[in-house]
């Protein structure tokens, strides 16, 4: 059986290493990479349909993401294979459309045996994935908008005296929100809070200019 594969990832050093993990798949597999969108879309047009689209989210400042209505519209088979943790982000990736979500912290024989799985018809989310994507899920909502605000101005690692300033509140009422959002993220102190709402995909989604 001959494949054709289109590899989307802007990191030259993976994708050679990909490629030969690739060419194991079947006895005859043509490989096609990707580094950026521009070159993406021009594989596109230039490609017949390939049988899946290996995807990143992140293609050096770009987000892959921007590819997905084209190969939604096309009907292309495509899986994304991230280094992402994460959880809203995973969340926001993974589209009915997408067969697969895998990290790209796979060895050799687990990508090769999830792909398989993938081109057999299967749908096949990592485990591992998945977790940090419910995580997320169970997180959203939980804070409030001004929560929100202050966990922003937290990840700038800004004080409490700073923080309320910025947001026109007390220190005190500061500290409180701090503690209110520690508690619902299971943190342990600031940084470890910071690491949880990360994995939570809570940070970027709201500004507090």
């Amino acid at each position: 059986m001959a494949l054709q594969l289109l590899v989307i990832d802007d990191h030259a050093l993976f994708t050679d290493g990909l490629r030969h993990i690739l060419a194991r798949l079947a006895p005859e597999v043509t490989v096609t990479i990707a580094h950026d969108l521009a070159s993406a879309e021009a594989a596109l047009d230039r490609l017949p349909e390939p049988d899946l689209v290996l995807l990143d989210l992140d293609l050096g400042g770009e987000s892959g993401l921007r590819l997905r209505e084209r190969l939604r519209k096309a009907m292309l088979p495509f899986a994304i294979l991230t280094a992402s943790s994460d959880g809203g982000e995973l969340n926001r990736a993974c589209s009915a459309e997408c067969l697969g979500l895998l990290p790209k912290s796979l060895d050799a024989e687990q990508l090769l045996a999830a792909l398989g799985r993938i081109l057999a018809g299967e749908r096949v989310i990592d485990p591992g994935l998945q977790r940090l994507m419910e995580e997320a899920r169970q997180t959203d909502g939980l804070l409030t908008a001004r929560q929100h605000e202050v966990l922003a101005l937290l990840a700038e690692g800004l004080p409490n005296k700073t923080i309320a300033d910025r947001l026109g509140l007390t220190e005190i009422t500061v500290k409180t929100h701090v503690s209110a959002i520690m508690q619902t993220l299971g943190a342990r102190n600031r940084t470890d809070c910071i690491v949880q709402a990360m994995r939570r995909g809570l940070l970027g989604e709201f500004q507090t200019d």
